[in-house]
Protein backbone atom coordinates (compact mmCIF):
# COMPACT_ATOMS: atom_id res chain seq x y z
CA UNK A 1 0.00 0.00 0.00
CA UNK A 2 0.86 3.32 -0.61
CA UNK A 3 0.69 6.44 1.59
CA UNK A 4 1.88 9.63 0.02
CA UNK A 5 5.67 8.69 -0.49
CA UNK A 6 5.72 6.04 1.97
CA UNK A 7 4.82 2.43 1.41
CA UNK A 8 3.72 -0.29 3.59
CA UNK A 9 3.70 -3.77 3.54
CA UNK A 10 2.55 -6.77 5.37
CA UNK A 11 3.94 -10.17 6.62
CA UNK A 12 1.58 -13.12 7.22
CA UNK A 13 3.13 -15.10 10.23
CA UNK A 14 0.76 -17.85 9.10
CA UNK A 15 2.43 -17.69 6.00
CA UNK A 16 5.58 -18.32 7.34
CA UNK A 17 6.71 -20.69 10.29
CA UNK A 18 6.82 -17.96 13.00
CA UNK A 19 6.54 -14.32 13.84
CA UNK A 20 10.92 -13.60 13.59
CA UNK A 21 10.03 -15.73 9.87
CA UNK A 22 8.02 -13.34 8.86
CA UNK A 23 10.20 -10.72 10.33
CA UNK A 24 13.15 -11.48 9.06
CA UNK A 25 11.22 -12.26 5.55
CA UNK A 26 10.75 -7.89 6.24
CA UNK A 27 13.69 -7.20 6.91
CA UNK A 28 15.23 -8.95 3.28
CA UNK A 29 12.66 -7.16 1.37
CA UNK A 30 13.96 -3.51 3.23
CA UNK A 31 17.63 -4.76 2.45
CA UNK A 32 17.06 -5.21 -1.34
CA UNK A 33 15.50 -2.07 -1.35
CA UNK A 34 18.11 -0.27 0.00
CA UNK A 35 20.55 -1.94 -1.98
CA UNK A 36 18.67 -1.90 -5.70
CA UNK A 37 17.36 1.84 -5.03
CA UNK A 38 20.86 3.81 -5.12
CA UNK A 39 21.72 1.78 -8.46
CA UNK A 40 18.68 4.04 -10.26
CA UNK A 41 20.09 7.26 -10.39
CA UNK A 42 17.67 10.06 -11.15
CA UNK A 43 19.14 13.47 -13.00
CA UNK A 44 22.81 12.01 -12.18
CA UNK A 45 21.42 12.14 -8.22
CA UNK A 46 21.49 8.62 -6.19
CA UNK A 47 18.33 8.32 -3.99
CA UNK A 48 18.06 6.56 -0.71
CA UNK A 49 14.94 5.46 1.50
CA UNK A 50 14.61 4.93 5.35
CA UNK A 51 12.56 2.05 6.35
CA UNK A 52 10.73 0.64 9.92
CA UNK A 53 9.92 -2.39 11.04
CA UNK A 54 7.37 -3.75 13.75
CA UNK A 55 5.03 -6.50 14.25
CA UNK A 56 1.72 -7.45 16.29
CA UNK A 57 -1.71 -8.00 15.55
CA UNK A 58 -3.23 -5.69 13.30
CA UNK A 59 -7.40 -5.59 11.47
CA UNK A 60 -7.40 -5.68 7.70
CA UNK A 61 -10.53 -4.54 5.85
CA UNK A 62 -12.07 -3.34 2.45
CA UNK A 63 -12.89 0.46 2.74
CA UNK A 64 -14.79 2.38 0.20
CA UNK A 65 -18.24 2.81 -1.38
CA UNK A 66 -17.03 3.52 -5.01
CA UNK A 67 -13.50 2.65 -4.80
CA UNK A 68 -12.18 -0.21 -2.90
CA UNK A 69 -9.44 -0.31 -0.87
CA UNK A 70 -7.63 -2.95 1.67
CA UNK A 71 -6.53 -1.57 4.57
CA UNK A 72 -5.02 -2.35 7.85
CA UNK A 73 -5.35 -0.25 11.03
CA UNK A 74 -3.42 -0.89 14.92
CA UNK A 75 -0.90 -0.11 16.79
CA UNK A 76 1.92 -2.22 15.05
CA UNK A 77 0.80 -0.26 11.85
CA UNK A 78 1.12 3.34 13.40
CA UNK A 79 4.59 2.46 15.22
CA UNK A 80 6.00 0.93 12.12
CA UNK A 81 5.38 4.46 10.59
CA UNK A 82 7.34 6.06 13.51
CA UNK A 83 9.96 3.97 13.05
CA UNK A 84 10.24 4.79 8.93
CA UNK A 85 10.03 8.90 9.74
CA UNK A 86 12.08 8.75 12.78
CA UNK A 87 14.81 6.42 10.76
CA UNK A 88 18.06 7.01 9.27
CA UNK A 89 18.41 7.74 5.27
CA UNK A 90 20.20 3.52 3.69
CA UNK A 91 18.81 1.85 7.15
CA UNK A 92 16.00 0.20 9.00
CA UNK A 93 14.93 1.16 12.07
CA UNK A 94 13.18 -1.51 14.47
CA UNK A 95 11.29 -2.14 17.49
CA UNK A 96 12.59 -3.77 20.69
CA UNK A 97 10.37 -6.58 20.00
CA UNK A 98 11.53 -6.84 16.30
CA UNK A 99 15.07 -6.66 17.48
CA UNK A 100 14.72 -9.41 19.88
CA UNK A 101 13.16 -11.58 17.05
CA UNK A 102 15.93 -10.89 14.98
CA UNK A 103 19.24 -9.83 16.73
CA UNK A 104 20.43 -13.27 16.08
CA UNK A 105 20.12 -13.22 12.45
CA UNK A 106 21.06 -9.69 11.72
CA UNK A 107 23.30 -7.24 13.21
CA UNK A 108 21.98 -4.25 14.94
CA UNK A 109 22.90 -0.78 16.36
CA UNK A 110 21.27 0.06 18.93
CA UNK A 111 20.19 4.07 18.70
CA UNK A 112 19.03 4.33 22.35
CA UNK A 113 16.16 7.00 23.06
CA UNK A 114 14.29 8.42 20.21
CA UNK A 115 10.84 10.40 20.76
CA UNK A 116 8.03 8.62 18.62
CA UNK A 117 5.18 10.62 18.75
CA UNK A 118 2.07 8.66 20.92
CA UNK A 119 4.66 6.68 22.24
CA UNK A 120 7.67 8.84 24.09
CA UNK A 121 11.02 7.84 24.18
CA UNK A 122 11.72 4.60 23.00
CA UNK A 123 14.96 2.56 22.34
CA UNK A 124 14.86 1.84 19.20
CA UNK A 125 17.74 -0.47 16.91
CA UNK A 126 19.07 0.39 13.41
CA UNK A 127 20.20 -2.15 11.04
CA UNK A 128 22.57 -1.37 7.94
CA UNK A 129 22.21 -3.40 4.99
CA UNK A 130 25.43 -3.95 4.74
CA UNK A 131 26.72 -4.81 7.95
CA UNK A 132 28.09 -7.72 8.60
CA UNK A 133 25.26 -10.05 10.02
CA UNK A 134 26.76 -13.12 11.90
CA UNK A 135 30.84 -13.09 12.23
CA UNK A 136 31.45 -15.67 9.32
CA UNK A 137 28.57 -14.39 6.78
CA UNK A 138 27.24 -11.49 5.72
CA UNK A 139 24.14 -12.91 4.10
CA UNK A 140 20.90 -12.90 5.56
CA UNK A 141 19.78 -16.22 7.26
CA UNK A 142 16.57 -15.96 6.13
CA UNK A 143 13.70 -19.24 7.18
Amino acid sequence: KTIGDCYMAVAYQEVHKSASDAAAVAMAVANNMHQIIPAHLINGKELAIRAGIHGGTVVGGIIGKYKFCYDIWGDPVNLASRMESTGIAKATQVTKYIHDMLKDRFFFEERREVYVKGKGRMTTYVHYPNANLTAEDSTPLLP
